[in-house]
């Protein structure tokens, strides 16, 4: 999708990569409303001006060796996932894929602002939530999301500066995210 698109709005379908497309949706300017994504290696990538709700990402594929995640960003502004089951594993394998939700660039210089994932379903990959500590980020949140438990190291890792409030794992038990550095 180029990024001069303005106002594109995808709703009521399915997106199927039929196990060869790397990307499901990309980048900025669009609102996912009931969309089904599956069989490609990331489901969207997200930056700025972006709307996903009530929209199933799911059985992910991986392809040369990339990881996979439900949402992936570098960067971006004015982000909102709300409602929506995010489960990137492959239930055709045992591939529990990278994250329903990774944060963060490897450079450090991007920006992530005004970015809120809530309500939403959040399952598998090695952390469900993956975001990294050298991430540029301002007003992050998770709310009240519910964590499903079927992660490789646990829910969520993420640095101090990202908001974490009134989550939930499936059991019912409450958590709060401690960076471990």
């Amino acid at each position: 999708m180029a990024n001069d698109v303005r106002n594109l709005l995808i709703e009521d379908t399915e997106i199927d990569g039929l196990g060869s497309t790397h990307i499901g949706i990309g980048w900025s300017n669009y609102t996912l409303r009931r969309v089904n994504i599956h069989g490609t290696c990331d489901g969207a990538r997200i930056s700025t001006n972006i709307q996903i709700s009530n929209s199933w990402i799911h059985d992910l594929v991986r392809m040369d060796g990339l990881h996979c995640d439900a949402l992936q960003t570098t960067e971006g502004s004015e982000i909102s996932v709300h409602n929506n089951l995010l489960d990137p594993r492959n239930t055709l394998g045992t591939d529990l894929n990278n994250s329903a939700v990774m944060l963060g660039t490897e450079t450090g210089t991007r920006r992530l602002e005004n970015a809120v994932f809530s309500d939403n379903w959040l399952s598998g990959g090695n952390f469900s939530v993956n975001v990294r500590k050298d991430a540029n980020l301002t007003n992050v949140a998770f709310r009240r999301n519910i964590y499903m438990g079927s992660a490789r190291y646990g829910p969520a890792i993420a640095p101090a500066a990202v908001t974490f409030e009134d989550n939930v794992m499936l059991d019912g038990a409450l958590w709060k995210i401690v960076p471990p550095w």
